[in-house]
């Protein structure tokens, strides 16, 4: 998410993004017809249409938690270079502006839930193939987490990260949590105790696997 919004700022252009749920509607996509105080109706848009047209980089984050349903309407604006949208009256045609840019960020490849991931759905696959040539996995900055978080806790950190690597286990050793046990390290929490949080739901033969 944080790399998106860089992207945008290394080409100078506007950035916006939507937080894709199972319950997200297309109206987040397509923007409102709202109450105007002449009593009629007015056409808002989206951010989404807002930096198709004018020009941006919009993100679509967590976009394997969206309802696949729910992206068929971004499949045609991304292939065919604009779309209708009827409640625009006068203006029904939205054209892709050629800075545009689409990015969306996923926890999976879009095949569904896993162990790690749950209440990810299946991704169509007419939506995949939008998304496709331009994949690009990222895994962790170990540069930066050696600069950010506490020696102990970083070295302890990249040891449960390869050893659950290595097992082939179902678990995760973030970023985000070394930074989180840094500051509670920080507060006057025993590394003890921090450790003892992490594991916290661990089975007792994956503790094996790390220990």
């Amino acid at each position: 998410t944080h790399l998106a919004h860089q992207v945008a700022d290394a080409m100078g252009r506007q950035f916006a993004s939507v937080s894709c749920t199972a319950g997200m509607s297309e109206s987040a996509l397509q923007g409102w017809l709202l109450p105007a105080d002449n009593g009629a109706f007015e056409y808002v848009p989206s951010d989404f249409v807002t930096m198709y047209e004018n020009g941006g980089v919009f993100l679509f984050d967590e976009i394997d938690a969206a309802d696949p349903n729910t992206l068929l309407f971004v499949n045609q604006a991304l292939a065919n270079g604009g779309f209708n949208l009827p409640q625009r009256k006068g203006a029904t045609y939205v054209k892709r502006h050629p800075d545009f840019v689409c990015i969306g960020a996923a926890n999976t490849y879009g095949t569904g839930a896993n162990m790690v991931y749950s209440g990810r759905e299946r991704l169509d696959e007419s939506t995949l193939d939008r998304f496709r040539a331009g994949v690009v996995k990222l895994g962790y900055d170990i540069h930066f987490e050696k600069q950010a978080v506490d020696h102990e806790v970083f070295t302890w950190g990249l040891n449960v990260r390869a050893k659950i690597e290595s097992s082939r286990l179902n678990r995760v050793m973030s970023t985000r949590f070394m930074l989180d046990a840094t500051k509670l390290k920080l507060a006057g929490e025993s590394f003890d105790s921090i450790k003892d949080t992490y594991f916290i739901g661990w089975k007792a033969e994956e503790m094996s696997k790390v220990s």
